[in-house]
């Protein structure tokens, strides 16, 4: 079996074309999609208010390249359910009607 080089990258709904996803499907090479799903929220004052949705996407892209090319990352949800974090600026929040 020979080498290949897999950009980490086309493992990534957003970066594929339409085409690119129609063949994979028809084909049935490509079976699922991971949703990354992170709140933007408070982490205290030394990090990011994304750090829950960057590592997810990034643990979800590693998944789908030892699963590629079966599986793609969609793109990621990054609101969350904080309503205990609405205290401190920056936090987005989803609320119940």
């Amino acid at each position: 079996m020979a080498n290949r080089y897999v950009n980490p990258y086309r493992v990534m709904l957003g970066e594929c074309t339409r085409k690119e996803i129609r063949e994979a499907l028809q084909s049935g090479r490509l079976k699922a999609a991971i949703i990354p799903i992170g709140a933007v929220e408070q982490h205290n004052e030394h990090l990011s208010l994304d750090l829950d949705i960057v590592l997810s996407t990034f643990i979800s892209q590693q998944a789908a390249l030892q699963l590629y090319p079966q599986v793609t990352v969609a793109p990621p949800c990054p609101v969350g359910y904080s309503p205990y974090h609405m205290a401190r600026k920056g936090t987005l929040t989803l609320r119940k009607f």
